[in-house]
């Protein structure tokens, strides 16, 4: 079985995260010189504080819903050829297209589709 690369195409990348879902050495020692490049691969625990400075996870209803739809059919893969070890890869990217409608929905009456893009 080979895997594709999902991350091909992205631009804009914000920040790496290998999520395994446990605190157990799941966190990165920043550099001293700055923060991470956007390309390193960073954990669990370093998502957890840097999602209290910049709100990254904000999903949608529907969407968390979806995204753990899939997660659960990804456990019953692995339980079904009796494989324990899994790991989210979540890129943050700059999404150009949601910042322009964004930018464009401003006034009163555009308060709800405003809302709905937050």
């Amino acid at each position: 079985m080979v895997m594709g690369n999902t991350m091909t195409g992205c631009s804009n990348i914000q920040q790496i995260f290998d999520l395994k879902g446990s605190m157990i050495n799941r966190y990165c020692k920043p550099p001293k010189t700055g923060g991470f490049k956007p390309t390193k691969t960073i954990k669990d625990l370093n998502l957890l504080a840097m999602n209290k400075n910049r709100l990254w996870l904000n999903f949608r209803q529907k969407d968390q819903e979806r995204i753990i739809r899939l997660m659960r059919e990804d456990v019953k893969l692995l339980e079904k050829f009796n494989l324990m070890d899994y790991s989210l890869l979540l890129t943050i990217t700059e999404n150009d297209e949601w910042i322009k409608a964004k930018n464009r929905v401003t006034g009163p009456v555009n308060a709800a589709i405003r809302e709905e893009l937050l």
